[in-house]
């Protein structure tokens, strides 16, 4: 009633192979967000009231890192750092 037929060793072999396969792209998928996330995208937590109305306490922030180049001029992908005009 439940008998099972052998599995061959080629089939152990392509299952493997699927298998190590699958655990590649995971593998590099992961790497891939961890590179993402220390390089591109940056999460930060606001840690005081300081930033009031617009932000409180706990709030969480996406922000884009800059890196200093030659001159200690920051450069990002979002460009220059510069003053934002202040708003009426």
């Amino acid at each position: 009633m439940f008998s099972r037929r052998p599995v061959r060793y080629s089939e152990k072999v392509e299952r493997k192979k699927k298998r190590n396969k699958a655990l590649s792209y995971i593998g590099i998928f992961i790497i891939l967000c961890i590179l993402m996330r220390l390089f591109v995208l940056q999460t930060w937590q606001v840690r005081d009231d300081l930033m009031q109305p617009e932000l409180r306490k706990a709030d969480v922030v996406v922000v884009i890192p800059y890196i200093l180049i030659g001159g200690r001029t920051p450069v990002g992908l979002a460009g220059c750092p510069g003053k934002m005009p202040l708003s009426s």
